[in-house]
């Protein structure tokens, strides 16, 4: 009888360490999905910096478009 129990709580402890490795590797799995839409989202703040930056070179160059062409245009018009 002993020995029966004996082997029933064996039979338990290797069902729970068991039970207990599977839930460990689920929550690391879990650890990582969460670490990958974390860095997601953080990449996602910086994009309105990244977004004012591109706006800001593009204004310079409409900028400097339009003063190139108003000089070209007072060159042409002096040379006719």
């Amino acid at each position: 009888m002993i020995k029966g129990s004996l082997a029933l709580l064996v039979h338990r402890t290797d069902r729970v360490d068991q039970e207990l490795q599977d839930q460990r590797s689920a929550f690391t799995a879990m650890e990582g999905r969460v670490d990958g839409a974390e860095s997601a989202i953080s990449g996602l703040r910086d994009h309105g910096a990244r977004l004012a930056a591109v706006e800001r070179l593009v204004w310079i160059e409409v900028g400097a478009a339009a003063v190139l062409g108003t000089l070209g245009g007072w060159t042409a018009g002096a040379l006719l």
